[in-house]
Protein backbone atom coordinates (compact mmCIF):
# COMPACT_ATOMS: atom_id res chain seq x y z
CA UNK A 1 0.00 0.00 0.00
CA UNK A 2 2.84 2.38 0.78
CA UNK A 3 4.09 1.95 -2.77
CA UNK A 4 0.65 2.74 -4.25
CA UNK A 5 0.39 5.80 -2.03
CA UNK A 6 3.87 6.88 -3.17
CA UNK A 7 2.86 6.53 -6.82
CA UNK A 8 -0.26 8.59 -6.13
CA UNK A 9 1.91 11.33 -4.60
CA UNK A 10 4.23 11.35 -7.61
CA UNK A 11 1.24 11.60 -9.91
CA UNK A 12 -0.06 14.54 -7.91
CA UNK A 13 3.33 16.25 -8.11
CA UNK A 14 3.01 15.99 -11.88
CA UNK A 15 -0.52 17.45 -11.69
CA UNK A 16 0.80 20.43 -9.70
CA UNK A 17 3.61 21.07 -12.20
CA UNK A 18 1.30 20.68 -15.20
CA UNK A 19 -1.25 23.08 -13.72
CA UNK A 20 1.36 25.80 -13.20
CA UNK A 21 3.13 25.34 -16.53
CA UNK A 22 0.34 24.03 -18.73
CA UNK A 23 -2.10 26.94 -18.99
CA UNK A 24 -5.53 25.49 -19.80
CA UNK A 25 -4.06 21.97 -19.87
CA UNK A 26 -4.27 21.45 -23.62
CA UNK A 27 -0.62 21.55 -24.65
CA UNK A 28 -0.76 17.80 -25.24
CA UNK A 29 -3.99 16.23 -26.50
CA UNK A 30 -5.08 12.74 -27.50
CA UNK A 31 -8.05 13.46 -29.73
CA UNK A 32 -10.58 15.09 -27.41
CA UNK A 33 -8.64 13.90 -24.33
CA UNK A 34 -6.24 16.46 -22.86
CA UNK A 35 -3.13 15.76 -20.80
CA UNK A 36 -4.83 17.34 -17.77
CA UNK A 37 -7.87 15.11 -18.11
CA UNK A 38 -5.61 12.06 -18.47
CA UNK A 39 -3.66 12.98 -15.31
CA UNK A 40 -6.84 13.59 -13.33
CA UNK A 41 -8.31 10.30 -14.52
CA UNK A 42 -5.16 8.38 -13.60
CA UNK A 43 -5.02 10.01 -10.16
CA UNK A 44 -8.66 9.23 -9.39
CA UNK A 45 -8.28 5.64 -10.64
CA UNK A 46 -5.27 5.10 -8.39
CA UNK A 47 -7.12 6.76 -5.53
CA UNK A 48 -10.06 4.37 -5.98
CA UNK A 49 -7.64 1.43 -5.79
CA UNK A 50 -6.29 2.86 -2.53
CA UNK A 51 -9.87 3.38 -1.38
CA UNK A 52 -10.55 -0.35 -1.73
CA UNK A 53 -7.22 -1.62 -0.40
CA UNK A 54 -6.52 0.92 2.36
CA UNK A 55 -9.98 1.95 3.52
CA UNK A 56 -9.09 2.31 7.20
CA UNK A 57 -6.10 4.65 6.72
CA UNK A 58 -7.87 6.54 3.96
CA UNK A 59 -10.80 7.41 6.24
CA UNK A 60 -8.33 8.37 8.97
CA UNK A 61 -6.43 10.74 6.67
CA UNK A 62 -9.47 12.31 5.04
CA UNK A 63 -11.65 12.36 8.19
CA UNK A 64 -15.17 12.24 6.77
CA UNK A 65 -16.52 13.47 10.12
CA UNK A 66 -14.78 16.81 9.63
CA UNK A 67 -17.14 19.71 8.96
CA UNK A 68 -15.20 21.08 6.01
CA UNK A 69 -15.03 17.67 4.32
CA UNK A 70 -18.81 17.42 4.76
CA UNK A 71 -19.19 20.86 3.17
CA UNK A 72 -17.08 19.77 0.19
CA UNK A 73 -19.28 16.69 -0.25
CA UNK A 74 -22.45 18.81 0.04
CA UNK A 75 -21.08 21.26 -2.52
CA UNK A 76 -20.29 18.42 -4.93
CA UNK A 77 -23.88 17.21 -4.56
CA UNK A 78 -25.06 20.78 -5.21
CA UNK A 79 -23.00 20.81 -8.41
CA UNK A 80 -24.94 17.74 -9.56
CA UNK A 81 -28.22 19.41 -8.56
CA UNK A 82 -27.32 22.59 -10.47
CA UNK A 83 -26.48 20.52 -13.55
CA UNK A 84 -29.81 18.66 -13.39
CA UNK A 85 -31.59 21.94 -12.68
CA UNK A 86 -30.01 23.61 -15.69
CA UNK A 87 -30.91 20.74 -18.02
CA UNK A 88 -34.34 19.54 -16.87
CA UNK A 89 -35.88 22.74 -15.48
CA UNK A 90 -34.15 25.64 -17.25
CA UNK A 91 -33.65 23.71 -20.48
CA UNK A 92 -30.05 24.81 -21.08
CA UNK A 93 -27.67 23.15 -23.53
CA UNK A 94 -26.07 19.94 -22.28
CA UNK A 95 -22.78 21.01 -23.86
CA UNK A 96 -22.74 24.29 -21.88
CA UNK A 97 -23.72 22.48 -18.69
CA UNK A 98 -20.85 20.04 -19.18
CA UNK A 99 -18.41 22.95 -19.49
CA UNK A 100 -19.62 24.51 -16.22
CA UNK A 101 -19.56 21.21 -14.33
CA UNK A 102 -16.11 20.14 -15.57
CA UNK A 103 -14.34 23.06 -13.93
CA UNK A 104 -15.79 22.43 -10.48
CA UNK A 105 -15.36 18.66 -10.62
CA UNK A 106 -11.63 19.13 -10.05
CA UNK A 107 -12.66 19.66 -6.41
CA UNK A 108 -12.57 15.88 -6.04
CA UNK A 109 -8.76 16.28 -5.97
CA UNK A 110 -9.21 17.34 -2.35
CA UNK A 111 -9.73 13.70 -1.33
CA UNK A 112 -6.60 12.14 -2.90
CA UNK A 113 -4.55 15.15 -1.77
CA UNK A 114 -5.72 14.76 1.84
CA UNK A 115 -4.98 11.03 1.67
CA UNK A 116 -1.55 11.12 0.04
CA UNK A 117 -0.15 14.33 1.58
CA UNK A 118 -0.68 13.60 5.25
CA UNK A 119 2.68 14.74 6.59
CA UNK A 120 4.26 18.20 6.68
CA UNK A 121 7.39 16.96 4.86
CA UNK A 122 5.35 16.52 1.69
CA UNK A 123 4.29 20.15 1.75
CA UNK A 124 7.95 21.18 1.92
CA UNK A 125 8.44 19.18 -1.29
CA UNK A 126 5.43 20.89 -2.87
CA UNK A 127 6.84 24.30 -1.92
CA UNK A 128 10.06 23.49 -3.76
CA UNK A 129 8.16 22.17 -6.78
CA UNK A 130 5.88 25.21 -6.95
CA UNK A 131 8.78 27.66 -6.65
CA UNK A 132 10.77 25.91 -9.41
CA UNK A 133 7.77 25.79 -11.77
CA UNK A 134 6.90 29.43 -11.16
CA UNK A 135 10.46 30.59 -11.81
CA UNK A 136 10.47 28.58 -15.07
CA UNK A 137 7.21 30.21 -16.11
CA UNK A 138 8.47 33.69 -15.19
CA UNK A 139 11.71 33.12 -17.10
CA UNK A 140 9.70 32.03 -20.15
CA UNK A 141 7.62 35.22 -19.99
CA UNK A 142 10.71 37.43 -19.67
CA UNK A 143 12.52 35.63 -22.52
CA UNK A 144 9.50 36.11 -24.77
CA UNK A 145 9.23 39.76 -23.72
CA UNK A 146 12.85 40.65 -24.46
CA UNK A 147 12.86 38.45 -27.55
CA UNK A 148 10.05 40.56 -28.99
CA UNK A 149 11.53 43.86 -27.78
CA UNK A 150 14.87 42.99 -29.40
CA UNK A 151 13.09 41.80 -32.58
CA UNK A 152 14.49 38.31 -32.17
CA UNK A 153 10.98 36.86 -32.04
CA UNK A 154 8.05 37.62 -34.29
CA UNK A 155 5.16 39.10 -32.29
CA UNK A 156 2.36 37.62 -34.41
CA UNK A 157 3.90 34.15 -34.49
CA UNK A 158 4.46 33.99 -30.72
CA UNK A 159 0.98 35.38 -30.08
CA UNK A 160 -0.55 32.67 -32.28
CA UNK A 161 1.58 29.96 -30.65
CA UNK A 162 0.57 30.97 -27.12
CA UNK A 163 -3.07 31.10 -28.15
CA UNK A 164 -3.03 27.75 -30.00
CA UNK A 165 -1.43 26.03 -27.01
CA UNK A 166 -4.09 27.59 -24.73
CA UNK A 167 -1.30 29.04 -22.58
CA UNK A 168 -2.71 32.57 -22.55
CA UNK A 169 -2.66 35.66 -24.71
CA UNK A 170 -0.36 38.45 -25.84
CA UNK A 171 -1.16 41.97 -26.97
CA UNK A 172 0.18 45.51 -27.24
CA UNK A 173 -0.91 48.00 -24.63
CA UNK A 174 -0.59 51.73 -24.37
CA UNK A 175 1.98 53.12 -25.22
CA UNK A 176 3.40 50.30 -27.39
CA UNK A 177 4.41 47.83 -24.66
CA UNK A 178 4.00 44.07 -24.97
CA UNK A 179 1.64 42.47 -22.47
CA UNK A 180 2.14 38.75 -21.88
CA UNK A 181 -0.67 37.00 -19.99
CA UNK A 182 -0.40 33.31 -19.17
CA UNK A 183 -3.56 31.66 -17.83
CA UNK A 184 -1.63 30.16 -14.92
CA UNK A 185 0.36 33.33 -14.18
CA UNK A 186 -1.76 33.64 -11.05
CA UNK A 187 0.88 31.39 -9.48
CA UNK A 188 3.56 34.04 -9.90
CA UNK A 189 2.06 35.96 -6.99
CA UNK A 190 2.04 32.72 -4.99
CA UNK A 191 5.71 32.25 -5.87
CA UNK A 192 6.58 35.73 -4.63
CA UNK A 193 5.28 35.07 -1.12
CA UNK A 194 6.89 31.61 -1.04
CA UNK A 195 10.30 33.01 -2.02
CA UNK A 196 9.99 35.77 0.58
CA UNK A 197 9.31 33.06 3.13
CA UNK A 198 12.42 31.17 2.05
CA UNK A 199 14.52 34.29 2.60
CA UNK A 200 13.39 34.40 6.24
CA UNK A 201 14.73 30.88 6.84
CA UNK A 202 18.24 30.14 8.01
CA UNK A 203 19.93 29.41 4.69
CA UNK A 204 23.40 29.89 3.22
CA UNK A 205 24.35 33.08 1.39
CA UNK A 206 24.75 31.16 -1.88
CA UNK A 207 21.18 29.80 -1.69
CA UNK A 208 19.87 33.17 -0.56
CA UNK A 209 21.20 34.94 -3.66
CA UNK A 210 19.58 32.31 -5.87
CA UNK A 211 16.29 33.09 -4.13
CA UNK A 212 16.84 36.84 -4.61
CA UNK A 213 17.40 36.28 -8.32
CA UNK A 214 14.27 34.12 -8.54
CA UNK A 215 12.27 36.75 -6.67
CA UNK A 216 13.41 39.49 -9.06
CA UNK A 217 12.46 37.32 -12.05
CA UNK A 218 9.02 36.59 -10.56
CA UNK A 219 8.32 40.23 -9.75
CA UNK A 220 9.32 41.45 -13.20
CA UNK A 221 7.20 38.75 -14.87
CA UNK A 222 4.26 39.82 -12.70
CA UNK A 223 4.75 43.43 -13.78
CA UNK A 224 4.82 42.68 -17.50
CA UNK A 225 1.65 40.60 -17.18
CA UNK A 226 0.02 44.04 -16.80
CA UNK A 227 -2.83 42.34 -14.95
CA UNK A 228 -4.23 44.58 -12.24
CA UNK A 229 -5.86 41.68 -10.41
CA UNK A 230 -2.43 40.05 -10.03
CA UNK A 231 -0.86 43.31 -8.87
CA UNK A 232 -3.55 43.99 -6.27
CA UNK A 233 -3.43 40.46 -4.87
CA UNK A 234 0.38 40.52 -4.64
CA UNK A 235 0.34 43.83 -2.76
CA UNK A 236 -2.33 42.51 -0.38
CA UNK A 237 -0.47 39.28 0.45
CA UNK A 238 2.84 41.10 0.99
CA UNK A 239 1.18 43.71 3.20
CA UNK A 240 -0.40 41.05 5.43
CA UNK A 241 2.88 39.09 5.47
CA UNK A 242 4.73 42.16 6.74
CA UNK A 243 2.15 42.56 9.51
CA UNK A 244 2.60 38.91 10.54
CA UNK A 245 6.40 38.82 10.37
CA UNK A 246 7.50 42.39 11.06
CA UNK A 247 8.80 45.06 8.66
CA UNK A 248 12.51 45.20 9.60
CA UNK A 249 13.49 41.83 8.14
CA UNK A 250 11.99 42.81 4.77
CA UNK A 251 14.00 46.00 4.29
CA UNK A 252 17.01 44.28 2.67
CA UNK A 253 14.94 41.94 0.43
CA UNK A 254 12.78 44.83 -0.77
CA UNK A 255 15.80 46.98 -1.59
CA UNK A 256 17.52 44.17 -3.51
CA UNK A 257 14.37 43.22 -5.44
CA UNK A 258 13.53 46.82 -6.33
CA UNK A 259 17.13 47.35 -7.52
CA UNK A 260 16.91 44.18 -9.60
CA UNK A 261 13.62 45.26 -11.20
CA UNK A 262 15.10 48.65 -12.10
CA UNK A 263 18.11 46.90 -13.64
CA UNK A 264 15.76 44.88 -15.87
CA UNK A 265 13.88 48.07 -16.75
CA UNK A 266 17.28 49.56 -17.55
CA UNK A 267 18.02 46.63 -19.86
CA UNK A 268 14.66 47.28 -21.53
CA UNK A 269 15.68 50.94 -21.97
CA UNK A 270 18.99 49.84 -23.48
CA UNK A 271 17.10 47.74 -26.00
CA UNK A 272 14.41 50.29 -26.94
CA UNK A 273 15.86 53.62 -25.87
CA UNK A 274 12.50 54.58 -24.35
CA UNK A 275 10.63 54.45 -21.05
CA UNK A 276 7.39 53.07 -22.44
CA UNK A 277 7.30 50.17 -19.98
CA UNK A 278 7.18 52.64 -17.07
CA UNK A 279 4.52 54.69 -18.85
CA UNK A 280 2.49 51.53 -19.45
CA UNK A 281 2.71 50.58 -15.77
CA UNK A 282 1.43 54.01 -14.77
CA UNK A 283 -1.30 54.04 -17.41
CA UNK A 284 -2.37 50.49 -16.52
CA UNK A 285 -2.97 51.46 -12.92
CA UNK A 286 -5.52 54.00 -14.15
CA UNK A 287 -4.39 56.47 -11.49
CA UNK A 288 -2.44 58.86 -13.71
CA UNK A 289 -2.97 59.82 -17.33
CA UNK A 290 0.28 60.58 -19.14
CA UNK A 291 -0.04 63.59 -21.38
CA UNK A 292 1.16 63.21 -24.94
CA UNK A 293 0.44 59.48 -25.19
CA UNK A 294 -1.38 58.85 -28.43
CA UNK A 295 -2.41 55.27 -29.07
CA UNK A 296 -3.03 56.09 -32.71
CA UNK A 297 0.74 56.37 -33.17
CA UNK A 298 0.85 52.57 -33.12
CA UNK A 299 -1.80 50.60 -35.04
CA UNK A 300 -1.25 47.48 -32.93
CA UNK A 301 -1.79 49.40 -29.70
CA UNK A 302 -4.74 51.27 -31.15
CA UNK A 303 -6.47 48.03 -32.08
CA UNK A 304 -5.67 46.47 -28.71
CA UNK A 305 -7.00 49.47 -26.80
CA UNK A 306 -10.16 49.45 -28.91
CA UNK A 307 -10.67 45.81 -27.91
CA UNK A 308 -10.06 46.75 -24.27
CA UNK A 309 -12.67 49.52 -24.41
CA UNK A 310 -15.17 47.10 -25.91
CA UNK A 311 -14.29 44.56 -23.23
CA UNK A 312 -14.90 47.09 -20.43
CA UNK A 313 -18.25 48.03 -21.95
CA UNK A 314 -19.17 44.36 -22.21
CA UNK A 315 -18.17 43.73 -18.57
CA UNK A 316 -20.50 46.50 -17.41
CA UNK A 317 -23.38 45.03 -19.38
CA UNK A 318 -22.51 41.54 -18.14
CA UNK A 319 -22.47 42.60 -14.50
CA UNK A 320 -25.81 44.39 -14.79
CA UNK A 321 -27.49 41.46 -16.55
CA UNK A 322 -26.10 38.93 -14.05
CA UNK A 323 -27.42 40.92 -11.09
CA UNK A 324 -30.79 41.20 -12.81
CA UNK A 325 -30.99 37.42 -13.34
CA UNK A 326 -29.77 36.72 -9.79
CA UNK A 327 -32.62 38.79 -8.33
CA UNK A 328 -35.10 36.62 -10.25
CA UNK A 329 -33.81 33.34 -8.73
CA UNK A 330 -31.58 34.18 -5.76
CA UNK A 331 -31.85 31.00 -3.68
CA UNK A 332 -31.12 28.08 -6.03
CA UNK A 333 -30.02 30.03 -9.11
CA UNK A 334 -30.74 29.30 -12.75
CA UNK A 335 -28.72 26.08 -12.92
CA UNK A 336 -25.60 25.42 -14.98
CA UNK A 337 -25.43 26.28 -18.65
CA UNK A 338 -27.03 29.74 -18.62
CA UNK A 339 -26.15 31.90 -21.64
CA UNK A 340 -26.93 35.63 -21.48
CA UNK A 341 -27.72 35.87 -25.17
CA UNK A 342 -29.33 39.30 -24.90
CA UNK A 343 -25.87 40.83 -24.28
CA UNK A 344 -24.20 38.77 -27.00
CA UNK A 345 -23.03 35.69 -25.07
CA UNK A 346 -22.64 32.52 -27.08
CA UNK A 347 -21.26 30.31 -24.30
CA UNK A 348 -21.85 29.95 -20.57
CA UNK A 349 -18.96 32.03 -19.22
CA UNK A 350 -18.32 34.97 -16.93
CA UNK A 351 -15.28 36.88 -15.69
CA UNK A 352 -17.10 37.60 -12.42
CA UNK A 353 -16.58 34.27 -10.71
CA UNK A 354 -18.50 34.94 -7.51
CA UNK A 355 -21.46 36.45 -9.33
CA UNK A 356 -21.36 33.48 -11.69
CA UNK A 357 -21.63 31.06 -8.76
CA UNK A 358 -24.64 32.92 -7.35
CA UNK A 359 -26.27 33.15 -10.77
CA UNK A 360 -25.99 29.43 -11.55
CA UNK A 361 -25.91 27.83 -8.09
CA UNK A 362 -27.84 30.42 -6.10
CA UNK A 363 -27.06 31.68 -2.63
CA UNK A 364 -27.05 28.10 -1.36
CA UNK A 365 -24.16 27.12 -3.62
CA UNK A 366 -22.33 30.39 -2.95
CA UNK A 367 -22.61 30.03 0.84
CA UNK A 368 -21.43 26.42 0.69
CA UNK A 369 -18.35 27.33 -1.36
CA UNK A 370 -17.45 30.43 0.61
CA UNK A 371 -17.88 28.48 3.86
CA UNK A 372 -15.26 25.96 2.70
CA UNK A 373 -12.79 28.78 2.05
CA UNK A 374 -13.66 30.67 5.24
CA UNK A 375 -13.14 27.63 7.46
CA UNK A 376 -9.71 27.10 5.92
CA UNK A 377 -8.67 30.62 6.88
CA UNK A 378 -10.20 30.37 10.37
CA UNK A 379 -8.37 27.13 11.01
CA UNK A 380 -5.13 28.60 9.71
CA UNK A 381 -5.35 31.48 12.18
CA UNK A 382 -6.25 29.17 15.07
CA UNK A 383 -3.62 26.54 14.28
CA UNK A 384 -0.81 29.09 13.84
CA UNK A 385 -1.71 30.59 17.20
CA UNK A 386 -1.88 27.29 19.07
CA UNK A 387 1.11 25.55 17.46
CA UNK A 388 3.35 28.54 18.25
CA UNK A 389 5.41 28.50 15.06
CA UNK A 390 5.67 24.70 14.81
CA UNK A 391 4.52 24.74 11.23
CA UNK A 392 6.54 25.19 8.07
CA UNK A 393 5.44 27.48 5.24
CA UNK A 394 1.80 27.41 6.35
CA UNK A 395 1.65 31.23 6.36
CA UNK A 396 3.12 31.39 2.87
CA UNK A 397 0.69 28.78 1.57
CA UNK A 398 -2.32 30.53 3.05
CA UNK A 399 -1.33 34.05 1.98
CA UNK A 400 -0.63 32.72 -1.50
CA UNK A 401 -4.08 31.16 -1.48
CA UNK A 402 -5.58 34.41 -0.21
CA UNK A 403 -4.08 36.15 -3.24
CA UNK A 404 -5.80 33.56 -5.47
CA UNK A 405 -9.11 34.26 -3.71
CA UNK A 406 -8.65 38.00 -4.24
CA UNK A 407 -7.70 37.65 -7.91
CA UNK A 408 -10.73 35.43 -8.47
CA UNK A 409 -12.88 38.50 -7.81
CA UNK A 410 -11.65 39.86 -11.16
CA UNK A 411 -10.89 36.71 -13.14
CA UNK A 412 -12.32 33.18 -12.86
CA UNK A 413 -9.77 30.90 -11.19
CA UNK A 414 -11.46 29.11 -8.30
CA UNK A 415 -14.11 27.62 -10.56
CA UNK A 416 -11.62 25.78 -12.78
CA UNK A 417 -8.61 23.46 -12.32
CA UNK A 418 -6.04 26.28 -12.37
CA UNK A 419 -7.18 27.67 -9.03
CA UNK A 420 -8.87 24.60 -7.57
CA UNK A 421 -5.63 22.58 -7.71
CA UNK A 422 -4.09 25.01 -5.22
CA UNK A 423 -7.25 24.88 -3.12
CA UNK A 424 -6.78 21.09 -2.90
CA UNK A 425 -3.16 21.54 -1.78
CA UNK A 426 -4.10 24.11 0.86
CA UNK A 427 -7.04 22.00 2.03
CA UNK A 428 -4.73 19.02 2.57
CA UNK A 429 -2.21 21.27 4.35
CA UNK A 430 -4.74 22.64 6.82
CA UNK A 431 -6.24 19.18 7.25
CA UNK A 432 -2.82 17.83 8.27
CA UNK A 433 -1.95 20.60 10.74
CA UNK A 434 -5.48 20.75 12.13
CA UNK A 435 -5.44 17.04 12.98
CA UNK A 436 -1.97 17.44 14.45
CA UNK A 437 -3.13 20.25 16.71
CA UNK A 438 -6.20 18.26 17.79
CA UNK A 439 -4.09 15.21 18.61
CA UNK A 440 -2.04 17.38 20.94
CA UNK A 441 -5.17 18.85 22.47
CA UNK A 442 -3.76 22.28 21.71
CA UNK A 443 -6.71 23.64 19.79
CA UNK A 444 -10.43 22.93 19.76
CA UNK A 445 -12.31 24.78 17.09
CA UNK A 446 -16.05 25.06 17.27
CA UNK A 447 -16.99 25.47 13.65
Amino acid sequence: MDRLKKYLRYLQYIIIAETILGGAGRIITFGSLTIRMALYGAAMLLFLVCLVMDWKHLIENINLEDLNIKLVILFLFWIVFSAVHGYLISGFSLLQIKGDVTGFLSLILIFPFCYAFNDKKYFDNIIKLISICIVLQSMSIIIIYFGIEMHLLNFDYVKLLISNLYLGSMTKIQPATTRIFFKSSIYIQVGIIILLGMLLRDISSKVKWKIYLSLIINCFALIISFTRGFWLAAIAEIFIYIILKGFKQFIKPFCIVILGIFLLIGVNYGVNRNTKIIESIVVRTGIIHIAGVNINDNPDVSAAEAITEKSLEYRQKLQGEMIKRIIEKPIIGTGFGVILSNIGQQVSHSEYMYLDIILEMGLIGFVLYISILLILFLRWLSVRRKLSGKYNFMDEYMLGFLSVVITSSFNPFLNNPIGIMFLAVVFALINTYYKKSLSRNEVKLKL
